[in-house]
């Protein structure tokens, strides 16, 4: 019916498609849930962090990741998930008060290109949300250091969502 080079070419099409759809692992589909959390947050870095926090008197929630957080604004409408475009605007600084980065204004990114810490932050927030995230370094830069961040600083960051884009 079909000359035999278009049935194997259809053969190695409906067989690519098989494999790419079997390419797809249930972590992958996961990883734009909310409650996906893959970290552990060593004890040594959870300890810092909890000493900060009460040296500050702060009240502050912990995330399933390992993340301090302060919700200082809810926000309403819209929360993002995992792979969202976002647009925010936040200062990053060390436990030292150094502000290391800040937006100047407002831009857009995709959740999934931010630090880990902040993949299951930002999903808290309703768009005119405002929040403070304490990062243990293994949520941050980890090791390494990066654009005037030393290596194995916990961070914190006062973060506002201003829009979900999808």
């Amino acid at each position: 019916m079909f000359p035999r080079k278009i049935t194997n070419l259809m053969m190695v099409f409906f067989g690519l498609l098989f494999f790419s759809f079997l390419g797809c692992s249930s972590e992958e589909e996961d990883s734009c849930d909310v409650s996906f959390c893959k970290n552990t947050v060593p004890t040594t870095e959870d300890d810092i962090l909890k000493s900060y926090i009460e040296s500050k008197s702060w009240q502050m929630d912990k995330n399933c990741d390992g993340a301090y957080y302060f919700i200082e604004e809810p926000g309403f409408g819209t929360h993002p998930d995992r792979c969202s475009d976002v647009t925010v605007s936040y200062t990053g600084k060390l436990l030292n008060g150094v502000v290391f980065d800040a937006s100047d204004e407002p831009f857009s990114t995709n959740i999934r290109e931010t630090i880990e810490g902040w993949r299951n932050a930002l999903p808290l927030l309703g768009e005119g949300g405002k929040m403070t995230l304490l990062l243990p370094p293994s949520l941050g830069y980890g090791a390494s250091s990066n654009a005037g961040i030393p290596g194995n600083s916990s961070l914190i960051f006062e973060i506002e969502l201003f829009e979900v884009l999808n």
